[in-house]
């Protein structure tokens, strides 16, 4: 079975990337392949016969591993097969167990894949019109995207930190989720770009998927593992369906942000181990939990944020024996203490601008992100209830815009429930989810880059992952006595339809339900670039200097998330001098210090006033390359004589 599970999940990242050869397919296989037999020599701590749960470890196992080899051996592949050498041993015993083939899971592997696959079927195409012509039909962060995976994968970036600013010390940040794409990348020689559209991204949404899939099996056994993720093919875009609020969009936050899915697959499967280790109390399992919880942070530190509270809280409430008043007051001092955490980080912020601090993220979600189903009523909350008051409505608005249909639904079958007392401990875990998103919405710290919706946005899609699927539990144990009554036939013909119905109503939505419906965001997607920098990329990537790094003419200060040197960079994989700097400059550390000062020898180049002053200044900063992007630049060289090479309204000028 494991065969056959390394065949559908390959086969559907392969159909996305089918234009990098078949070298490449069969680098994904073995993959896939030993991200499954990582989970299962892992399966030994937790007992959970499940697959889709092993890929969910597997991955997180890989992904960390890769990042550990990196740290210490940057740009070697030998830690690599080192690493499938020890993993065929650890599963040695697999040549002397008897296969077993299960319909059940085998059929779901094939949903998954499927589900991937259609997701993602696109990205090929979108990619291939930039190339052409420009035109980035996604959200511009995915350029920043692939120059962090080319600090891994390409020789002029390896071990240089930052690419956005060469040669300064990078943070380990949520890096891990790119390492498998970005081995890939390494040992197939795959631009930077292209590891990340066609490899990295269906990745991700493949281990989403994987990770709903252990969820809903955990709460329901098969047929609900089936129907979860047939839910959120039906929906990929809850939030169109109320407030229709683009900046809480379902689908469009997993392609800005692809790291997403693979925080939600890692964040699904430590909420079924706790799950499993509510039911049967086993130390393999707590530590699995806590395990995969920390994984999250150097994969999606914003998902971490989130679910380490919600992870915390579960165990504390989900310790055998205790009655459900103990459980009751044990959450609400979970959550005061919280708060109180929450407050102790953040005390500078709250005591410079406390109502600022509390209320401008919500107040951005509701009030600038036009046009919505709901463009008046903040105005008028505002006007009527004060700020505060506006504040404490509008989080509850953005559960509802993020959750869409679930929200309702999930509250009308709970209910009943939750009178009748046919909720078990591990039920509470929804519920304290949507409080710790609550509380963080208000609460969350503000990063160094000074972006407040970083912690408190983020993370959204974990809501409708989580609630989704214990609406569908909630509404299981509703029809309980229906459910009883049909054939188990029936029934999987049943799950089958729907499933096979989710997939082909999905292939005709989701590419519209990714297009972001924000005013704003016309300046970050579906963005047009100078078809010539493609030629300027291949330039700067020929060069045969040691540590090359290049700086572009008339940076501007303003750009944060995308500039023509990230567009560069992606498409080199050589490090920018100084790239994006808004997001650096405003740090007050010595990465903040230095992007000023390198913003500052950027302004010298761009209005040096000969060659040799430019080439006196680029010796100095150590810069391979001066480009320039328009006529008006480097006016001491009108003809670009000088360039190394030119061609429309880009040229490239090199130091001595």
């Amino acid at each position: 079975m494991i065969l056959i599970f390394s065949l559908f999940f390959s086969a559907a990242l392969s159909g996305v990337a089918w234009s990098l050869g078949i070298g490449l397919q069969a680098g994904i296989f073995v993959l896939v392949l030993a991200t499954i037999l990582s989970g299962r020599a892992a399966s030994r701590l937790t007992r959970i016969d499940d697959p889709f749960f092993g890929f969910i470890v597997g991955f997180a196992l890989v992904s960390h591993m890769l990042l550990v080899a990196d740290l210490f051996f940057p740009g070697k592949v030998w830690p690599v097969y080192l690493y499938l050498a020890v993993v065929c041993l650890a599963n040695y015993d697999i040549f002397h167990t008897r296969w077993s083939v299960r319909p059940a899971p085998i059929a779901i592997a094939f949903f998954a894949s499927a589900f991937a696959f259609i997701w993602c079927e696109d990205v090929g195409t979108r990619l291939g019109v930039f190339r052409q012509t420009g035109r980035l039909q996604f959200w511009v962060d995915i350029i920043v995207h692939a120059g962090t995976i080319a600090q891994f994968a390409v020789d002029n970036s390896i071990g240089r930190g930052m690419v956005l600013m060469a040669d300064a010390p990078r943070p380990l940040y949520h890096v891990a989720g790119y390492m498998p794409a970005a081995v890939i990348a390494r040992i197939f020689d795959i631009p930077p770009l292209d590891a990340a559209v066609l490899i990295w991204m269906p990745l991700g949404i493949l281990t989403m998927a994987a990770g709903i899939v252990t969820l809903g099996y955990a709460l329901g056994g098969w047929r609900m593992a089936a129907l979860a993720l047939a839910a959120i093919a039906l929906i990929p875009a809850p939030e169109k369906l109320t407030l229709g609020n683009g900046m809480l969009g379902f689908s469009w936050l997993l392609e800005t942000a692809p790291g997403t899915p693979y925080s939600l697959g890692i964040s699904c499967g430590a909420i079924a181990a706790l799950v499993y280790w509510i039911r049967t109390p086993r130390l393999g399992l707590l530590v699995t939990t806590c395990a995969l919880v920390a994984a999250c942070f150097l994969v999606r530190v914003n998902t971490f944020i989130w679910l380490a509270p919600v992870i915390a809280l579960g165990i504390a409430c989900g310790m055998p024996g205790l009655s459900r008043r103990s459980r009751a007051i044990l959450l609400a001092a979970g959550l005061v203490c919280l708060c109180i955490f929450l407050i102790a980080v953040s005390w500078p912020h709250l005591r410079a601008g406390p109502a600022n601090f509390l209320f401008s993220y919500v107040e951005f979600v509701h009030l600038s992100n036009h046009p919505t189903n709901y463009d008046t009523l903040y105005p008028w909350l505002t006007s009527t209830f004060g700020r505060a008051g506006a504040a404490v409505i509008g989080v509850g608005l953005i559960l509802i815009g993020t959750l869409g249909p679930w929200l309702p639904i999930f509250l009308l079958f709970a209910l009943p429930q939750v009178i009748k007392g046919k909720l078990l401990s591990y039920d509470m875990i929804p519920f304290i989810l949507l409080a710790v998103a609550s509380i963080l919405m208000l609460l969350a710290p503000i990063p160094k880059n000074g972006d407040i919706s970083e912690f408190r946005h983020r993370a959204g899609p974990i809501l409708v992952v989580v609630i989704s699927v214990w609406t569908l539990r909630f509404i299981w144990l509703t029809v309980s006595q229906f459910r009883m009554s049909v054939s188990k036939r029936v029934s999987w013909a049943m799950t089958s339809a729907v499933s096979a119905l989710a997939l082909v109503a999905m292939s005709y939505d989701i590419a519209w339900s990714r297009v972001p419906t924000m005013g704003w965001a016309k300046d970050a997607y579906d963005e047009r670039f100078e078809p010539t920098l493609f030629q300027a990329a291949a330039v700067l990537k020929s060069g045969t200097d040691t540590n090359p790094r290049f700086v572009v003419a008339d940076q501007s200060a303003a750009a944060r998330i995308i500039d023509d040197a990230a567009v560069l960079t992606a498409l080199s994989g050589v490090p920018a001098y100084i790239s994006c700097p808004q997001s650096l400059i405003v740090r007050d550390d010595a990465i903040g210090i230095e992007a000023k000062r390198r913003m500052t020898i950027a302004e010298k180049l761009s209005s040096a006033p000969s060659l040799d002053a430019l080439q006196a200044i680029m010796t100095q900063e150590k810069i391979t390359y001066f480009v320039t992007t328009n006529n008006n630049q480097a006016p001491f060289d009108s003809r670009r004589d000088a360039a190394i090479w030119k061609n429309g309204v880009v040229a490239i000028y090199k130091s001595r």
